[in-house]
């Protein structure tokens, strides 16, 4: 019966719930019954909305993760280029490719691992990577991304000899996701 909740019983239950959700998850939940409990005060179903008494999380700060910095770059490509040198006997990967177009055109794992040959540009002036065949951008344009000479060495490599409809990094490093 809706005369029986208060916030005693929704502790209760609320507490050992919340204990493996997020802060944005846990204020979710509690907007949503400051709302019901709004409806039910209108209907004189219930004395007062206890609901807001609750007190909401702090929103989610995020896993601390933050964009590394250009010498934390730089180290990273170079110790996956001598990962590559020392696995491979001299044959090269493509994970300090990957690295490196990645940072320097702002893609994503997903994104590198549907580009094709045909979507990448390096003739001319201004080399460039077009994702209109990947997705729409958050903006939903087709994206026309201009290339970094960093990026352009990293993908000469991998595009020359291939047909358009191939894929530039054929293999792809393990995402952490």
């Amino acid at each position: 019966h809706a005369g029986q909740m208060n916030l005693r019983s929704f502790d209760a239950w609320f507490v050992p719930w919340a204990q493996d959700k997020s802060a944005s998850t846990q204020a979710n939940h509690i907007a949503a019954l400051t709302t019901f409990c709004s409806w039910l005060l209108a209907r004189g179903l219930i004395e007062s909305n206890w609901a807001k008494a609750i007190q909401r999380p702090s929103p989610d700060k995020g896993d601390g993760s933050r964009a590394m910095t250009p010498s934390e770059l730089l180290r990273l490509i170079r110790t996956a280029e001598a990962m590559e040198a020392k696995a491979h006997r001299g044959q090269e990967s493509c994970r300090s490719r990957v690295y490196r177009v990645s940072a320097y055109c702002g893609l994503r794992w997903l994104e590198l691992r549907k580009l094709k040959v045909s979507m990448v540009n390096l003739a001319g002036v201004a080399p460039t990577i077009y994702l209109d065949r990947i997705g729409k951008g958050k903006n939903r344009k087709k994206l026309v991304i201009p290339l970094h000479p960093e990026a352009v060495a990293a993908l000469l490599p991998q595009v020359m000899g291939k047909k358009p409809d191939e894929l530039v990094f054929e293999t792809m490093p393990d995402s952490k996701r």
